[in-house]
Parts: C-alpha cells; sequence; structure tokens
C-alpha cells in the first residue's frame, strides 16, 4: 500500500475583485476539473480564494486556476471592453461590472454564499466564525502552537463545535450549531492565545540573610568550586540517579569542577571583605535509623492475574483521543473535601471486605530489610497493632474501564466498603517510645486519625496522646476560595466498629538508641573564623526589603501562567543544594581565608547566573538531605526565638509506590511514573496517579525559582508542580490501572516489605525501577505552611513467577517482584544510597487556591491572580519557614558520604590557594629544631 500524499495549502489571488457571481464561477469550474482532496474556499475579507490540495497536484490546479480566470477576464472584456479601457488603450482608474470591479470598497459586490466562504467540512454548522487574532495581530504563532491536537479534540467535544485552520495556522475557523458555543470557544483560543505568550523562565535570588556592610558595594559573593568551600561538601553531596543521565558522569563533575557561592562578609578588623570557606559546622553523631512510627500499610495479595483487553479506541501512547473517561473524572475531580495528594488521583477498591492473617508475618521490623548493614530500625521499637496483616482478596481478573471506580468519590466508595477495625494494643512495660522528646521526632500517626468518620477500618490507640490533629484542608478559614461540604470530624470517639469485621494492621515504629540527647548547638553551628550573620527577629527569618521585593517578583512570574494550568498544580519551596557547573574559571575565586577576596557585585552576580544558568543547562539541584533520619528529626523540630515552626504530630501520612516506567522501544517519547497511593487511612483503597519524567521540556514546562543561600550549605528551589491529570490519564491510564489492579502488597520471610505485579507482554510501557515513598505532612503552628517529608526507599525489581503469577511462562504477560536491596554495600560504593529524605514546604491557602486548576476546561482560566497572592502575603508562607529551616540546618548532611571521594578527589581542577608564608617563620623554626 502507497503512503499516502501529503496535503498543501496556498493562496490564489487576482488583480480585481470578484463579484459573488464569479467566485462562484470560479469555485465550481475548479470543483469540476476532478482534483482528489482538493478544495476551494474564497476569503472574502482579502478576496482570495484558499486552496487545500494533495502535494503533488499543487503545480496544476495553478495553472488550470489562471486558465479558468483568464476565460472570465476574455468575456468581460469583450462584452464591457468601454467601461474597462480609455480612448488611448488604458485600463480605467475605477470600473464596475458584472464580474469584477476593482474598487474593493463599491456596496454593489455583494456577499458570497456562506457555502463559498467556509470549508467544506464545515457545510452542516450553521453558525461559522472565523478566529483571526494571530493573524491581524501579527502573533509569532501558529495555531498548533497553542491547541495541541488533544486540546482540540477536547474543546470540540465539550462544546459540540469544530475548529478548522487555514492560511498555515494563522487563522481558525469555529463552526457550531449554538452561536453561545461558538463564541465560547473563540474566547477560549483568546485566553490559550494569552497563555503561550506568558513564556516560563529562570530567577535566581541570592539570600543573604540580613548581611549589610558598611562599605559599597554592599554585598559580595564568590563562587568556588564545593570541595573548595568545604572538603565534606562534595563527598557528602548524594545525586539521585533517576534525574540525571549517567550517574557516573555526574559524580566525575560534582569532583572535578562542581561549584556554589558563598557570601563575602566585611572584616571591619582587616578593613576589607574576607571568603566565608564554610560555615564551619560541627558533625554530630547520629544513627543510621530510619523515621520512626511508620504509616499503617493495608497489605493485599491477589487471587489471580489476567491480562485485560486494551479497550477498543484507546491509544496508550498517544494523547490526541479523548476518552468519555476522561471527562468523566474531569467532571467528578474531588475538591476541597479530598486532600491535595488525592486531587488528582484515581481510586480503586482493593477488596470488599479484608482477611485477617494473623499468623503470615512477623510483628517487627521495617520497611526494608538491609542484612548486610549494621543500621536498620530499632528492634524494641513498640508496634500499634497486634503483629499480623490485613489482607484484601480481590479476585481481579481484569480491568472494565466503563464500571470503573475511578469516577466516584472516596466518600461514596468507602459507604460501599464493609467496616473493620485494628485491634487495640497495650503499649509494653518499660518501653520508651521511640523518638520522645523536647528536641525529638514525635510518635508519627500513633495518634493521629486522618480520616473521617466513615472511613474503615478503624485505628484506636490509647496512649494518652495529645487530641486529633486535622489536615490543612479542614481548616475552615482557608476554604474561602472554594465551595467545600462539610467534613465529619475526625477521630469520633462514639464511632465504634463492628467486632465481627476487625482486621489487625501493622504499624510499624523506630526508635533513636539511648544517648542522642540534645546538641549544645541547636543549629550545629560552631565558633568559625567568619560568622555568618546573625538571626534577626521573631516570626520568619531575616530578610532585607530587597530580597522581599525581589523573590515576590520572582513567584508572582513563576505563577503567571499558573491560574490558566489545567489539571494538579503545586507549588512548593523545596529544600535542598544547588549545584553550578562547568563554570568558566575566571569566575571563581581560589584566595584563600587570610587575603581579602574580590567578590562578585549583586547586580553582576545575578546576570551571570541567568545568563549562564537560565536554563536547566549547567545547573543541578539534588533534593536528598540525608540518609539519617535523625537530622530530619532536627529540621521537624526547627525553632526561631524559642517557639517551633511546625507542630508536634504529622497532620496524616502515606505511602506511595513509585512505578519508574519507560516505553520498550521507542527513546523519544519520555520516562513517565506510576504513582500508587496507599493514604495510610487503613482504608481498603488505593489511588493512581501518572506523572512525567522531569526530563521532559514543553514550552509551558514550568521554570523555577533559585534560592540561593549564600550564607550557608543548603538552598531552596520554588517550583510549580504541574500534571495534564487528563492528558496523561488518555495516554497512560490503561497501563497504570493494570498495574494497579495486578500488585499484591505483602510482607516476605524476613517482615520487610515486598511488591508483587505484572506488566502484560504485549504493552508498550515497560517498569524500568520501583521506590516506596513514604510521605509524612506537618502544619505550622500559625496554621499557614505544611512541612512535607519524603523518604524514598530504592527496590531491587526482578522477575517473578510464583503465585498469582505463574502463569507468566505463557507470555502474556511478565510478573515482577520488587524488594529491599540486598546487597547494599556495593550500591554505597557507587554513590547510591537506599534509602533518603527529602523536604519542601507548601502554603495551606495556596494548596487550597491550586485545587481550582483540577475542574479547569481547555481554555478557561481559575479564579485567582498571582498578582493577588503576593499582595496578600500568600508568598511568605512558601519561602518564609523554609529559609527558616535552611539556617538551621547546616549540620544535616555531615555523616552522608557518596565513598568517591578517594577515587574522585584527585579531578579537582584547581584548589585554593596556599596560605602566604611570613617572612622569617621558616628560620625561626629552623634555629630552634638546632638547639
Amino acid at each position: 500500500m502507497d503512503p499516502p500524499v501529503p496535503l498543501t495549502e496556498f493562496y490564489l489571488a487576482t488583480l480585481w475583485t470578484y463579484k459573488p457571481k464569479t467566485v462562484t464561477q470560479v469555485i465550481d469550474d475548479m470543483d469540476d476539473k476532478g482534483f482528489d482532496q482538493a478544495e476551494f474556499v474564497y476569503d472574502r475579507e482579502y478576496s482570495w480564494f484558499r486552496v487545500t490540495c494533495r502535494k503533488d497536484q499543487a503545480d496544476e490546479i495553478r495553472t488550470q486556476f489562471c486558465l479558468t480566470a483568464r476565460e472570465i477576464e476574455d468575456e468581460a472584456f469583450d462584452d464591457c471592453e468601454d467601461d474597462l479601457l480609455s480612448l488611448d488603450g488604458t485600463l480605467q482608474s475605477s470600473f464596475d461590472n458584472e464580474w469584477f470591479s476593482q474598487d474593493t470598497t463599491s456596496s454593489n459586490i455583494g456577499e458570497v454564499g456562506e457555502s463559498y466562504c467556509r470549508p467544506r467540512a464545515l457545510a452542516e454548522y450553521p453558525y461559522v466564525e472565523l478566529w483571526d487574532d494571530l493573524d491581524k495581530g501579527k502573533q509569532p504563532y501558529t495555531y498548533w502552537e497553542i491547541v495541541s491536537r488533544y486540546q482540540a479534540a477536547l474543546m470540540e467535544n465539550t462544546l459540540g463545535i469544530k475548529l478548522s485552520a487555514a492560511l498555515v495556522g494563522k487563522l481558525v475557523y469555529v463552526a457550531g450549531h449554538r452561536k453561545e458555543s461558538v463564541d465560547e470557544a473563540m474566547e477560549r483560543l483568546r485566553i490559550m492565545l494569552t497563555t503561550r505568550k506568558l513564556l516560563p523562565r529562570v530567577d535566581h535570588i541570592v539570600y543573604a540573610e540580613d548581611s549589610l556592610s558598611p562599605v559599597a558595594p554592599g554585598l559580595t559573593a564568590d563562587i568556588r568550586y564545593l570541595a573548595n568551600i568545604d572538603p565534606r561538601l562534595a563527598s557528602s553531596t548524594l545525586i539521585d540517579r533517576l534525574v540525571v543521565d549517567m550517574l557516573v558522569k555526574s559524580y566525575e563533575t560534582l569532583y572535578r569542577e562542581a561549584s556554589s557561592i558563598r557570601i563575602c562578609p566585611w572584616d571591619s578588623g582587616k578593613g576589607c571583605y574576607v571568603s566565608l570557606l564554610g560555615p564551619k559546622v560541627a558533625t554530630r553523631p547520629r544513627d543510621k535509623t530510619a523515621l520512626g512510627n511508620r504509616p499503617a500499610i493495608f497489605t493485599r495479595i491477589i487471587d489471580k492475574y489476567t491480562p485485560p483487553k486494551k479497550p477498543d479506541g484507546h491509544s496508550e501512547s498517544q494523547g490526541g483521543g479523548v476518552s468519555c473517561q476522561v471527562g468523566t473524572w474531569v467532571e467528578a475531580v474531588p475538591i476541597p473535601e479530598e486532600s491535595v495528594r488525592r486531587a488528582a488521583h484515581y481510586v480503586l477498591d482493593t477488596g470488599p471486605q479484608a482477611v485477617i492473617d494473623s499468623s503470615e508475618m512477623p510483628g517487627q521490623g521495617d520497611l526494608m530489610d538491609f542484612h548486610d548493614d549494621e543500621t536498620t530500625l530499632c528492634t524494641e521499637s513498640p508496634t500499634v497493632a497486634t503483629p499480623g496483616t490485613a489482607t484484601g482478596k480481590p479476585g481481579l481478573t481484569g480491568a472494565d474501564p466503563e464500571m470503573s471506580p475511578s469516577y466516584q468519590t472516596s466518600s461514596t466508595r468507602r459507604a460501599q466498603l464493609g467496616t473493620s477495625s485494628a485491634k487495640e494494643t497495650v503499649r509494653p512495660q518499660g518501653h520508651d517510645l521511640g523518638f520522645t522528646g523536647d528536641d525529638s521526632l514525635i510518635d508519627m500517626l500513633a495518634a493521629v486519625d486522618t480520616r473521617s468518620a466513615e472511613d474503615a477500618p478503624r485505628l484506636r490507640i490509647d496512649w494518652g496522646m495529645a487530641p486529633l490533629i486535622p489536615l490543612p484542608v479542614d481548616n475552615s478559614a482557608l476554604n474561602r476560595n472554594l465551595t467545600s461540604t462539610p467534613q465529619v470530624g475526625r477521630g469520633d470517639p462514639q464511632a465504634e466498629s463492628d467486632p465481627e469485621k476487625e482486621a489487625t494492621i501493622e504499624k510499624h515504629g523506630s526508635a533513636r538508641q539511648s544517648g542522642a540527647g540534645k546538641s549544645p548547638h541547636p543549629h550545629g553551628l560552631t565558633t568559625p573564623d567568619v560568622r555568618p550573620p546573625k538571626t534577626g527577629g521573631s516570626g520568619y527569618p531575616p530578610v532585607t526589603e530587597d530580597f522581599v521585593s525581589e523573590i515576590h517578583a520572582a513567584m508572582v512570574n513563576l505563577l503567571s501562567m499558573g491560574p490558566y494550568r489545567r489539571g494538579k498544580v503545586e507549588v512548593r519551596a523545596e529544600i535542598g543544594r544547588i549545584v553550578l557547573e562547568k563554570v568558566d574559571k575566571t569566575g571563581l575565586a581560589f584566595n584563600n581565608e587570610s587575603t581579602p577576596s574580590q567578590g562578585w557585585e549583586k547586580a553582576m552576580l545575578l546576570e551571570r547566573l541567568k545568563t549562564d544558568f537560565g536554563g536547566h543547562q549547567n545547573i543541578h539541584f539534588t533534593k536528598i538531605l540525608s540518609a539519617y533520619a535523625p537530622n530530619i528529626e532536627d529540621m521537624i523540630n526547627t525553632e526561631k526565638d524559642g517557639v517551633r515552626l511546625w507542630e508536634h504530630k504529622p497532620s496524616c501520612a502515606s505511602t506511595t509506590y513509585s512505578f519508574y516506567c519507560g516505553l520498550r522501544s521507542d527513546k523519544h517519547i519520555f520516562p513517565f511514573f506510576v504513582d500508587i497511593e496507599d493514604d495510610g487511612t487503613l482504608s481498603t483503597e488505593l489511588s493512581y496517579s501518572v506523572r512525567v519524567h522531569s526530563s521532559r521540556r514543553d514550552w509551558d514546562t514550568p521554570m523555577p525559582i533559585y534560592v540561593h543561600a549564600i550564607c550557608r550549605h543548603w538552598d531552596l528551589r520554588i517550583v510549580t508542580c504541574h500534571v495534564k491529570t487528563d492528558e496523561l490519564e488518555t495516554a497512560c491510564g490503561f497501563f497504570a490501572r493494570d498495574l494497579m489492579q495486578s500488585l499484591s502488597i505483602l510482607r516476605n520471610e524476613n517482615g520487610a516489605l515486598e511488591l508483587q505485579f505484572a506488566v502484560p507482554s504485549t504493552s508498550p510501557a515497560d517498569v524500568r525501577e520501583v521506590r516506596v515513598l513514604t510521605k509524612w505532612r506537618y502544619s505550622s503552628v500559625d496554621q499557614k505552611s505544611t512541612l512535607e517529608i519524603t523518604e524514598v526507599q530504592q527496590m531491587k525489581t526482578e522477575p517473578y513467577s510464583e503465585g498469582p503469577y505463574s502463569k507468566a511462562s505463557w507470555n502474556s504477560y511478565e510478573g515482577r517482584r520488587a524488594r529491599p536491596w540486598s546487597q547494599r554495600m556495593t550500591k554505597d560504593s557507587k554513590g547510591e544510597v537506599a534509602r533518603w529524605y527529602e523536604a519542601a514546604v507548601l502554603s495551606v491557602e495556596l494548596e487550597d487556591i491550586c485545587r481550582q486548576n483540577a475542574l479547569l476546561r481547555v481554555g478557561t482560566k481559575a479564579d485567582w491572580d498571582a498578582e493577588d497572592l503576593g499582595a496578600r502575603g500568600v508568598f511568605s508562607a512558601v519561602y518564609g519557614p523554609a529559609l527558616q529551616m535552611v539556617r538551621a540546618m547546616d549540620h544535616v548532611g555531615r555523616l552522608d558520604d557518596n565513598n568517591l571521594s578517594q577515587s574522585h578527589g584527585n579531578l579537582l581542577l584547581q584548589h585554593n590557594d596556599p596560605p602566604t608564608r611570613v617572612v622569617g617563620v621558616t628560620a625561626s623554626k629552623k634555629g630552634k629544631n638546632k638547639v
């Protein structure tokens, strides 16, 4: 079969303006020529003919058009020669006859019939408008650059219209059966054009706290290799291999030429600026334990697995089609009664009734099981429930998208479930709870019930804890931007469970070893030669007016596209380390502490950063803070002038099973993640969401704000996380649902968490890696911010063909099993860690506002504005607590080691200058030796 011949589009015009009769004759004559797939449309405004045809017929059509036009002109000259020509044979300056006119403003020209002025595909529609903003506004974009095929199809289905582009995408015909629908489509196109003009950009800001110098220019800073700032910086920096192209090359770059920025404080004694090689901090002895009191994990084992048939008309690798499921989901996205985490998730019921199996697994242990590592959970940690596993057995045999419960609200789904409860456990005598004390991690989730009264099953705890803390979304004062449904109060003491439906659920905890008490230096700071700036007043960290203006302007730019983004939108201040790569050596500092610095002035530094690091090139941000949970405990317990930033207890905790996926053959399509969440409420529901890998770069991909904390070892990256939920559901939803339905969650013979799942052999996508993400969310004392702590646990994935996956030998699917690493030391030697922690700060109000975006239709705008948010002080709830934590966490990560310093330590391109020798010192020492 021969490949289809491509189509082309061009325009044909004549010297004069044809009248309606002539236009009709030309188009009818050209249609009678029999050109295959050719279409001729007249543009009344420009008085020309638009031709769409096969590319190989374009020349012939031009020739035939000229012949047709000449025949008409010859006939006109034969009949009206006296009116057209002067006595001397020249053309009249003005004429008007029945065929054409030279006066385009003449009222006698008439109107060409609608059928000749619109594409043939729009003939059935009574209302047709022409959107020409791109052409008349001389915009540099085309229709296809502002509206994707998926968006166009979704808008056509929603409004019942038809879109047809012309003039190489500069004109758009909008046709419909209702004028209101056509007008709404025109307005949506204008909004999408406005969005296209708001191009994201990277912003760099330097945070110097309240550092002021009495001498101009007031603020200077050095750019210096990490190893020259502090030898431990390079060796303690950990890199996630999923965010870089090659982990080996990234670590080589880190040791060879990775740089950071440090302030140059004014030394009044020396009367000059000096370099800050640090700040110097003490290393705190820590135990490498996991964060304690894990969220409850509902285990499940499926009866059998049968690969479901792919629905007809559903495209997994393309997002051009529009399914009715997506439209249904967009209409039923739960807000604001559901948490932010579930706002863009699809829900699956794992079974009607939990089945008790109390003899299956041991009662103690961590999510992971390290056989060759001396660091594990404390074996005497108390558990919340009697040892055992609640196993849901749904007996899944396939996915039926039309009957999927994904589009029902959680409350509706829970109402269909049989209720059960965890058995109450008495605390053992003489056992101290893990992570307790004034400066220690509270018992996570032990006294926090994140469910409403209708949730099932119910967890009862009698540890004498403080009252339960509601989720941030339950704060009625913060829901004024959205119409919400009141929730049933959480933790209702009168809500009794049915004893016949009890299930034993594990809750695992951990404890710090005794002796890890308070540090005399709560922020880890010793007395360096050059001290960082002093702490300012109470409340938020010390800042200058210039910094506030700069970060507010940057956040307004960051969120300028925010109201137009459809799907799940989240603004986060991520804590990590900014690493500048491949900085020209002429811009680096190599002086030592004893010599005056020649630092960059602020304006020149920012210009250099925006020029050399204005995109994603040559800059890396690592979110890995530490593999030591006590460091994270310190962050949670951060205080400002004796007042805690965060509540003692988390508002909620959850577990997410993150599957890193990619296509088997096509390397040009970006990989994606399928996140399957157990929300920690002991419910029998699982939910999934899909997000693309960070390497994907579209024109509307949000760009971050890099906040360089030039007095500290850690920095901030403020980002807008945008997930186009419905588009990803259309492209990857079938694969994600099938993956979730095939998932078994259980404990292995060692008590460690194990995941079993299947991937159909015919699926174009495959699972490349699995991780377990445990998340805790803490509310700030003022209830304006949320701290999200994420524990990332890497898993080893291997083939598996036992139990419900025993029929994998039929080649219909591939069974897999994901378990914690067993040979951890080998990975450690390559800079990979099995488990680490990340942290981010979010604004409760901004999180609530962004839920509107989940309900947006194509070409619509949410009812909020970035300028208004800045004027109301919403931004400070994002960056304020985060910067305060950065000022108090220089000690975090000091014990971590990528174990590459011996092999890569000699890669550093240039060391700092050696200290200047004082004349006479050497001779004096020699004289003493002689004596």
